[in-house]
């Protein structure tokens, strides 16, 4: 059993700042998996992208010790962030893509103390798949 899952889509994160853009990892599960395995927490992360993003946007979750459960998508959730000023106050964002939303199937055999749940979009979560996480964990967050 793990100590905490992250469910969610790690993300597609291009961000235009002065001229100059930066493709990255990011999201709740990327951002939440990294940070609570990296303070020594039995983590595991439920997520879905593209085929094609898997290696370069699950690197970190891996590296930082996160047991990874990677389910296909036919395309990986993106986010576009374009600041507008010279501070960070002001931006427009734009969502470019989707990934598939989740369903209780993708739990596998997966038990945890505590499921944290990072849904970006209406889409991402069903009531059926709330259901599914609440009936095996203590905690859902």
């Amino acid at each position: 059993m793990h100590d905490i899952c992250v469910v969610g889509h790690v993300t597609r994160d291009v961000v235009r700042r002065e001229g100059r853009v930066a493709e990255m990892p990011g999201g709740v599960a990327h951002y939440a998996g990294v940070a609570l395995a990296s303070l020594g927490l039995d983590t595991a992360v439920v997520t879905k992208l593209a085929e094609r993003d898997a290696a370069a946007f699950l690197g970190p979750l891996a590296a930082a010790g996160a047991t990874i459960a990677r389910h296909a998508s036919p395309a990986t959730t993106s986010f576009e962030n374009a600041y507008t000023g010279p501070d960070l106050a002001r931006r427009h964002q734009r969502v470019d893509a989707v990934a598939a939303p989740f369903a209780p199937a993708d739990l596998g055999d997966l038990r945890a103390r505590m499921f944290h749940l990072g849904p970006l979009t209406a889409g991402d979560m069903s009531v059926a798949f709330l259901d599914a996480v609440a009936a095996r964990a203590g905690r859902v967050s």
